[in-house]
């Protein structure tokens, strides 16, 4: 559920707190979700996360790529580059939309992961 729609219910049932609030049933457990991986994150080893440093995942190896110019299909842009859609939002969060316009020219920044730091099939091009 969104702010909107719980602003929504909030307004018609009449009420301004989470515990007199009736909700559909993913939306008010997920309170408690949050609850319980904060309490795990503040103490891990308390509820039985033991984590070694050989447990965590290696950390993606990334280039920077500069770019001054619009960008009109970022999927091909991130396949151009050994990589994915997928990879290239997720390294580049303020991206929004499928490319990337750029009448002023303006240089930015896309952070790129380095070739085989993750595996990734391309396909070919059409």
């Amino acid at each position: 559920m969104g702010m909107g729609g719980l602003k929504r219910d909030m307004d018609f049932q009449r009420v301004d707190t989470y515990w007199d609030l009736a909700l559909n049933q993913e939306t008010a457990r997920y309170i408690y979700r949050i609850l319980a991986l904060k309490l795990i994150m503040s103490n891990p080893e308390l509820y039985g996360f033991d984590l070694q440093e050989e447990d965590m995942y290696d950390e993606i190896e990334t280039y920077e790529v500069s770019v001054d110019s619009s960008i009109t299909n970022l999927v091909q842009f991130a396949f151009d580059r050994g990589t994915n859609y997928k990879m290239l939002k997720y390294f580049n969060p303020w991206i929004i939309g499928n490319s990337l316009p750029n009448p002023s020219k303006k240089q930015y920044f896309l952070t790129i992961p380095k070739a085989g730091a993750r595996h990734c099939d391309i396909p070919e091009k059409k």
